[in-house]
């Protein structure tokens, strides 16, 4: 069973990141982790959640990429306290375990009819101006990036403007468009404490 692993240089670093930055998932990315996101690491502590399996996840163990389950398995990962949970403990929104998908409804064709074609006279050709790739958003929110952040991944940042939000920073160090990118979440009826970085009942958080 995954243990709480977080260290007062840890806690250090995570509160510089809050003191220069200042959802629902915008998108799930369902692909599994590989030995290629441990690439330069040896060991580490760090715990990390399972893409789309809230009962699972992966650490770097000697350069590899392990994953894991909760024992038992009806556990929850609890990627602020990186920890297996109850359910009902872990914050709200943590266990989304595949992307929404919808289901086309039947479609009829329509019986074939034959018109005759009306004579026209050609259209001159045009020269089609070349197309321009749209830049893909890096971001959860326009304001939800991650200005100079530390040499890890991972951060749990306060969404701005919402205080039932908050998003996480991720760097992919192989994606040259967006190395470090931002996913929200949302804490439903909860409150996220930046203190703790983790969602906490409004009743016992002074955060407004």
């Amino acid at each position: 069973t995954a243990t709480p692993q977080i260290s007062d240089t840890r806690m250090l670093l995570f509160y510089v990141v809050l003191a220069s930055i200042g959802t629902t998932a915008l998108g799930l990315d369902c692909t599994p982790p590989t030995d290629e996101d441990c690439a330069g690491i040896v060991d580490s502590d760090q715990l990390h959640p399972w893409p789309c399996n809230c009962h699972r996840y992966w650490q770097c163990v000697e350069g590899k990429m392990t994953g894991k389950d909760c024992v038992p398995i009806s556990l929850v990962f609890d990627p602020l306290a990186e920890v297996c949970v109850y359910e009902h403990q872990a914050p709200p929104g943590i266990c989304v375990d595949s992307p929404p998908t919808t289901t086309p409804g039947p479609t009829t064709r329509p019986p074939p009819t034959t018109t005759e074609k009306p004579t026209t006279t050609p259209k001159p050709t045009t020269t089609a101006r070349p197309t321009t790739a749209t830049p893909r958003n890096c971001w959860a929110c326009p304001t939800c990036t991650c200005d100079n952040p530390p040499s890890m991944d991972n951060f749990f940042l306060p969404y701005p403007g919402d205080c039932h939000k908050y998003y996480e920073c991720i760097y992919e160090g192989t994606d040259s468009e967006c190395p470090w990118s931002s996913v929200g979440y949302t804490c439903d009826d909860w409150v996220f404490n930046p203190n703790q970085a983790s969602c906490v009942s409004p009743e016992i958080s002074d955060i407004e």
